[in-house]
């Protein structure tokens, strides 16, 4: 920042020293006419200079040149008088001139423009340097083709004109006698010398010369009867007819272009090259054509003094030129060429233009002559010395002059002037990497007032505005203009200056130099340091590392011009003289030299010319030794590094924005730069999507395999197993249908079922339960009896075991009922009712954001160090020096009463930004919007994604939303334009009779998001767009999702169902019990029968086998007993 004690340095006693700066015109013989045909050349014999006038090229002329051919360069003669018709000769062309050396003036005649045909005589006096309508009397008819020549005779100038008439078509001859301005027709003998020849003027040449006392007249034609050469004796007044004879080989002749009188020959040369030659005869002239040609430019201007001829212009190739050629006529068969002046393309001479640099090249646009405003673009490349006409596409600048212009990177910022309906206020950028002007359109109510002669300053993305002069005077007001919003903003006023120039120091001051004042502006402080200096008014000022120069410009009293270089800043400051003045010029510091084009006009006095007559000067004005001897260094201009006291452009793949460097700064990896000579970080192009740049200072991108991903501004290839795109949330949708609510003890339910489980094994295992258990038999009065016993109630095991499986079932059944009648016996029924109808207020909400930013260049995270001065903290925060968004990010709310909200950054996989914003205790407003504004020198996004989540106080249900925009391949998301993503929002209201409570409870987020995309821009369009935006649009319907809640069914009914299930339940155990105890006793009492009649049986059969066993041994014992007697 520059604010220090600064002293008065008041040039008041300065040394004029001799000028050893180089001092150059480009080219060397002086910025010539442009390149135009039919123009009018006349020759002055004592001083050997060409006079060149008009002409048409890409319009008409009317300007005046003088070249020298002893010291080879042309001079612009400028002109005092402005009105066309009465104090100057106005443009045309295919005029006859001539030169007087007398009265040092050039006289012209005739001529035409596209709408008329002239017969006048206006002359251009040398010493007043000033057309002068020249009266005449008996002035000629109109001709429509004519020749003529000047000479003199017996002490006389006259001046012959021989064509013909327009109106009759017949061949006319006129000599004006100079000294009394008065014209004399020569009558016609038609009967005798023409014989009522009839012309076609679009088929018919005429030449004229003068020898001694006579004028040769030939006339060539496609029809042979009026080819002829008429004789005119200027002594007698006599005319005599000769034949024109021409080889019948030629055919048909090309328009001839110079007729000379040399060694007792006539040579013609046409503009194929051919050249005809013939001897003087009075009756016929034979015409041989040499053997021997050279090339010659179609409608060309020539003029011939004795052996030589000068050639100016015409067409070449199909093209218009401006070059000067000397023809030197040995004889018919030797003619030698010199080129005098090469053709050489350059602007129009103007004032009130500018100029800059892009790429090491100089451009120029715009300015004015004393009739025409211009919007043409031109680009000079320093080191082939050329200029070139561009031909930009898009939306240029209507013609102006006066208007502000800077640099930045490849943007070329031009701001407010003059045109031909007035004062501006306008901004065009014209991209000097695709050669395209874009007109800026500002959204701002309020703009700075209409103006000329304002500067600028570009410091992107923020263009500075002031001074300059209004329809009410001279301005004194700073503007900003924001390309991030396209929206200006008007800073202070300072002080009215006219015509100031405005510089940029250390990117925080503003210093501006203008009348008698330089003011130190600091953009940070608003405040401002005045120095007083005296200099010449409207100088060109040139910013070194540590002073400033002033050159040219108008004297103190604004008067006459001052021809001098002066230093400001220095301890010791210095004043050198100029070869020439300098005052609106356009002009541009490149290297060490200043290159100046055109200007105001000058007399030899240096006083202006006041017919705004530019001075057609291109000239390069080197400042290497400017600081020889003396306590200073002249720096090297931005785009250039200094090496061993020289200064070397920066090559492709580097820049430097400063003036005065060591080294050129490479591109970031993932970055390039085709051009040299770069002059700002912008020039540093990311790599577009499918190439990559590992390596710093690239001038251009390798592509990409196809086996690998590379987004924008890749440093190396991705492999495809990662995803390029950010993955789609998993989103939940609103559900407008009643949901289910599970029953909440089924844990205990099945907890109880298993404690019986193994209660009955442990009653089935342990015979000591048994006898207890049976205490607990509920069907007690459902047991049979057995037959032929009492009546009686009586408890046993398998009662127990009953009443155990029967409390299982009852406990399940119980739990069914209750989750399907008892806690799901609210129904809810959903429906869309204006919100007018509703009472209550909305309740606040809690929502969050999560947006990603895809391929994003720079770090959204903000880095927090010990010194930084930290804001508030939330206790309740857990991070609260982490995540914080750079100060690039702005957040901006509207429609939202918001109790407590934060945003956070975070760079996560793959170069994307992940923007968090939190909401708590939110009440959403009606067109309610969420905007993120990134802005920053180095800026972009290929695609947005945002995810919505709301915050309900019903059940804790959450509901979210997701939605993203995508662009193609080659553009970027960047420009004023924000992506607008739309969400509605439909408000929840509760109505509950379970629980008599009513209200508002959050929103639900419709799923059908709209999505609009931003500026989209190819990455070429980065040097004038600097804005990131996101505008989350929350539309918040009229109508309210009113959720009504209300029992299903009576409590009553549940109880009657329960106990009817339980009673039936019961019931069913009993009567199964009872069935299954009868079963038993008759399957028992079955048993029994069958087991004792097998008893019986058995014990028959065992008694009839045992009395069997008795009778056998009594039988055997008898017959024993029989035996033994026998024996």
């Amino acid at each position: 920042m520059i604010f220090a004690s600064l002293k008065t340095i008041i040039l008041a006693s300065v040394i004029i020293l001799a000028s050893t700066i180089e001092y150059s015109h480009l080219p060397l013989s002086k910025l010539g006419p442009r390149a135009r045909k039919f123009s009018s050349l006349a020759f002055n014999s004592e001083n050997n200079t060409v006079f060149l006038f008009g002409g048409e090229g890409d319009n008409q002329n009317d300007d005046l040149w003088l070249y020298n051919t002893e010291v080879r360069k042309w001079e612009y003669l400028n002109v005092f008088s402005d009105t066309p018709g009465m104090k100057n000769i106005g443009k045309r062309y295919q005029a006859g001139i001539f030169f007087r050396n007398r009265n040092s003036e050039l006289c012209v005649y005739g001529g035409r423009d596209d709408k008329k045909i002239y017969s006048d005589v206006f002359c251009y006096r040398l010493l007043t340097m000033s057309w002068v309508y020249q009266k005449t009397i008996n002035t000629p008819g109109l001709l429509y083709k004519f020749a003529f020549c000047n000479y003199e005779d017996s002490g006389s100038e006259f001046f012959a004109v021989a064509g013909f008439s327009i109106f009759t078509s017949e061949l006319e001859v006129y000599i004006l006698d100079i000294k009394t301005w008065v014209w004399t027709r020569i009558p016609m003998d038609y009967d005798r010398v023409i014989m009522e020849v009839q012309f076609d003027l679009t088929q018919t040449q005429i030449l004229m010369t003068y020898i001694n006392g006579t004028l040769i007249i030939p006339i060539f034609s496609h029809d042979i009867n009026s080819q002829f050469v008429v004789i005119l004796n200027l002594s007698s007044l006599s005319m005599k007819k000769a034949s024109n004879i021409i080889p019948n080989y030629l055919g048909g002749l090309p328009n001839p272009l110079s007729l000379s009188y040399i060694n007792s020959t006539f040579i013609i040369i046409f503009e194929s090259g051919l050249i005809l030659h013939s001897t003087f005869s009075y009756t016929e002239f034979i015409w041989y054509s040499s053997a021997t040609s050279f090339p010659t430019n179609q409608k060309a201007s020539v003029s011939c003094y004795k052996n030589h001829c000068f050639s100016f212009g015409g067409i070449k190739d199909n093209i218009l030129i401006n070059s000067l050629e000397q023809w030197y006529i040995h004889d018919q068969y030797n003619i030698t060429i010199n080129i005098l002046y090469d053709n050489y393309l350059s602007p129009q001479p103007r004032i009130s233009h500018t100029m800059n640099t892009i790429h090491g090249d100089i451009i120029m646009f715009g300015g004015r002559d004393k009739t025409t405003f211009y919007n043409d673009l031109w680009k000079y490349n320093t080191k082939k010395g050329l200029w070139n006409t561009m031909k930009p596409e898009g939306y240029p600048p209507s013609p102006r002059a006066d208007f502000g212009s800077d640099v930045e990177g490849d943007a070329f910022f031009i701001w407010g002037g003059e045109d031909q309906n007035g004062y501006k206020n306008d901004i065009f950028v014209y991209n000097g990497y695709n050669d395209v002007w874009n007109f800026i359109e500002s959204k701002s109510n309020v703009l700075p007032s209409k103006r000329k002669n304002a500067c600028i300053v570009a410091v992107m993305p923020v263009l500075y505005i002031f001074g300059g002069v209004d329809e009410d005077g001279p301005c004194e007001d700073l503007w900003a203009f924001h390309f991030s919003n396209l929206t200006y903003t008007k800073i202070k006023d300072i002080e009215p200056i006219e015509k100031p120039s405005c510089f940029l120091k250390d990117s925080s001051d503003l210093i501006i130099i203008g009348g008698n004042s330089v003011i130190y502006f600091s953009l940070r402080m608003l405040k401002k340091i005045t120095s007083i200096i005296h200099i010449p008014i409207e100088s060109t000022i040139i910013q070194m590392k540590d002073f400033y120069v002033f050159i040219g410009g108008l004297g103190f009293s604004k008067g006459s011009y001052s021809p001098l270089i002066q230093s400001y800043g220095l301890n010791e400051d210095f004043t050198l003289k100029l070869p020439e003045p300098l005052h609106k010029s356009a002009s541009v510091y490149h290297s060490k030299s200043l290159y100046i084009f055109s200007g105001q006009g000058y007399t030899q006095s240096f006083y202006p010319i006041p017919s705004l007559s530019p001075n057609p000067r291109f000239a390069k004005l080197n400042l290497h030794d400017l600081c020889i001897n003396k306590s200073c260094t002249i720096s090297c201009s931005k785009g250039f590094s200094s090496q061993n006291q020289s200064c070397v452009i920066c090559p492709e793949g580097t820049f430097w924005n400063y003036i005065d460097t060591i080294k050129c700064e490479p591109c970031a990896p993932g970055f390039f730069n085709p051009f040299q000579g770069g002059t700002s970080i912008l020039q540093c192009y990311p790599c577009p999507e499918g190439t990559f740049s590992s390596k710093p200072g690239a001038k251009m991108c390798k592509i990409c395999s196809p086996e690998d991903y590379c987004p924008v501004a890749s440093i190396s290839p991705i492999k495809n197993t990662h995803s390029p795109r950010q993955q789609t949330m998993d989103t939940e949708k609103i559900v407008f249908k009643n949901q289910y609510r599970p029953y909440p003890y089924w844990p205990l339910t099945y907890a109880i079922l298993i404690g019986i489980i193994i209660l009955s094994l442990l009653c089935v295992c342990i015979p000591k339960m048994r006898d207890k258990i049976r205490k607990i038999d509920i069907f007690s009065h459902y047991h049979n009896c057995k037959e032929g016993e009492y009546i009686k109630i009586t408890k046993n095991i398998l009662g127990a075991f009953v009443t155990l499986l029967y409390i299982a079932c009852a406990v399940l059944i119980a739990g069914i009922i209750s989750s399907c009648f008892i806690l799901n016996n609210e129904e809810e029924i959903k429906s869309l009712i204006p919100t007018e109808l509703l009472m209550g207020q909305q309740s606040k909400t809690n929502f969050k954001f999560d947006i990603y930013l895809k391929d994003f260049p720079s770090i959204c995270e903000k880095f927090i160090n010990q010194y930084d001065d930290l804001p508030y903290v939330d206790p309740d925060d857990q991070y609260p020096n982490k995540n914080k968004c750079n100060g690039n990010f702005e957040l901006t709310v509207q429609g939202i009463t918001k109790n407590k909200d934060q945003m956070r950054c975070l760079n996560i996989y793959q170069r994307t930004c992940h923007i968090i914003y939190e909401c708590k205790g939110c009440q959403i407003n009606k067109d309610a919007s969420v905007e993120i504004d990134i802005n920053e020198r180095l800026v972009y996004t290929t695609g947005i994604s945002v995810n919505l989540t709301f915050e309900s106080d019903y059940r804790n249900e959450n509901t979210q939303a997701f939605s993203e925009i995508n662009i193609g391949k080659g553009k970027v998301l960047i420009g004023s334009e924000p992506s607008e993503f739309k969400f509605t929002l439909i408000p929840s209201y509760f109505y509950s009779e379970t629980s008599n409570d009513a209200g508002y409870r959050g929103y639900y987020i419709s799923q059908d998001v709209q999505t609009k995309p931003g500026s989209k821009n190819p990455i070429e369009n980065m040097p004038f767009n600097f804005h990131v935006g996101i505008k989350i649009s929350l539309a918040k319907m009229d109508n309210a999702l009113v959720t009504h809640i209300r029992y299903r069914h009576s409590r009553i009914m549940i109880l009657s169902l329960l106990i009817g299930a339980l009673a039936g339940l019961f019931n069913l155990f009993g009567s199964s019990l009872s069935y299954f105890e009868l079963w038993r006793l008759l399957k028992n009492k079955n048993n029994t029968q069958t087991r004792n009649f097998n008893y019986i049986r058995s014990q028959n059969e065992a008694l009839s086998e045992m009395h069997f066993h008795e009778l056998v041994v009594e039988n055997s014992a008898r017959n024993e007993e029989n035996i033994s007697p026998s024996k």
